[in-house]
């Protein structure tokens, strides 16, 4: 489909309450949204199967989200080898946390393995959107028992002084106490986060539906106790 007929179906689609509301959320003075609802942006990206479709699609221009939006689907759908060439491409089309989230290679599943030294590497770059990928990554395949300490090593190795990158490893905390909630508590209380990821990192559990009451009780303090123990470590300093 040429790009000028693209647009003009998505200008189609597009709903200016939609695009207001995600633009709060994104909070990124520079994307160019036009309001198209994810599931019109994935229905429209299923198209692209073909070798051709994917060069086309690779050649407009991505000055708005739904294209970029749409460019990331195609390559997401791509079998594991085609999406590691195509994936560093990809990762440099994402300025925007919600592109981050949203681009969710299924090929992974499957390819964990293979797939943890490039998170492991992307970790290593402090380039924001490279290491939320790597994060939510980690979110969407790797929380279990096989991967889990090393969870807890790469939550500490990525660089939180970014927001996006800080934001993910919060959630990726309370993603994996939601799971595995005694081994995430025992990280808590020796955890060597700095402060700020890790009182985010507190507050996401507390607002999971799937923690007991009791259990954020008990998050709470382990938290008090933690600042205590920093604020004596800097005073002896």
């Amino acid at each position: 489909m040429p790009y000028r007929m693209l647009m003009e179906e998505l200008k189609g689609l597009a709903d200016e309450k939609y695009r207001d509301f995600q633009l709060k959320l994104i909070r990124n003075p520079d994307v160019q949204m036009l309001g198209v609802r994810t599931a019109d942006l994935r229905r429209i990206a299923k198209r692209y199967r073909t070798e051709q479709d994917i060069v086309e699609v690779l050649s407009y221009p991505n000055e708005t989200y739904e294209i970029r939006f749409i460019l990331l689907a195609v390559i997401a759908d791509w079998p594991y080898e085609e999406f590691k060439k195509g994936m560093m491409f990809a990762l440099d089309e994402i300025d925007n946390w919600a592109l981050c989230d949203s681009f969710i290679p299924r090929c992974i599943k499957g390819n964990e393995d293979r797939f943890f030294l490039d998170i492991i590497y992307l970790l290593t770059t402090k380039k924001e959107f490279y290491e939320r990928f790597a994060l939510v990554m980690l979110i969407k395949f790797y929380i279990n028992e096989d991967y889990l300490e090393g969870l807890f090593v790469l939550a500490e190795s990525a660089h939180t002084e970014m927001r996006n990158v800080q934001t993910a490893v919060a959630w990726l905390l309370s993603e994996t106490a939601a799971k595995y909630y005694d081994r995430c508590r025992d990280y808590f209380k020796a955890s060597k986060l700095d402060e700020k990821t890790y009182s985010l990192a507190i507050r996401k559990c507390c607002e999971s539906l799937r923690l007991s009451q009791e259990q954020k009780t008990e998050l709470k303090d382990i938290k008090k106790q933690w600042q205590f123990v920093k604020k004596s470590e800097k005073s002896s300093t």
